[in-house]
């Protein structure tokens, strides 16, 4: 079924994607901002995982503390400009001036001692949807993603 509707799927996963992207670009004016905020993100998240002290997702986005993750916990969990630019091929002086963006949004917070990136899940819980584009991010994601997957299971269900 597949095979027999190949661009179909094609098309539709890369309508998905461009939609995606073009969020951010209205949002950010700067899609090097979505790479840089996606791989503090990323770190974040593998750091707590590995180290299990990750639950969920929303204990660590929503800052729901568990008996396993606190605070402490998530200020180690930053990233440096330099891993950072080696990552993304973004200059690292262009990633210390975009993490410094994120900053002034109050998405990410420097540590002043190891020079490295952190992010503020408190803020993402707290800060109204408008100042907030990560939420704002992840309602429009769900929201792409959502209608991608109903019309690809609709259309391998033979529903179209």
């Amino acid at each position: 079924m597949l095979e027999n509707n190949y661009s179909f799927y094609w098309y539709h996963y890369l309508n998905t994607q461009l939609q995606y992207i073009k969020i951010w670009q209205v949002r950010f004016k700067d899609l090097e901002m979505l790479l840089i905020g996606l791989q503090t993100l990323i770190q974040s998240i593998r750091y707590l995982k590995n180290s299990n002290r990750l639950q969920n997702l929303d204990s660590f986005l929503l800052n729901k503390t568990t008996k396993n993750t606190s605070s402490f916990d998530i200020k180690n969990t930053g990233i440096s400009a330099t891993s950072v630019s080696e990552v993304t091929g973004i200059p690292r002086a262009n990633c210390i001036r975009k993490l410094e963006k994120y900053i002034k949004m109050k998405i990410i917070e420097k540590d002043l001692v190891t020079k490295r990136y952190n992010l503020i899940p408190n803020q993402m819980k707290s800060a109204p949807s408008h100042a907030n584009p990560i939420l704002d991010g992840i309602k429009y994601t769900i929201n792409i993603f959502g209608e991608f997957s109903s019309m690809l299971l609709r259309s391998l269900s033979g529903s179209r």
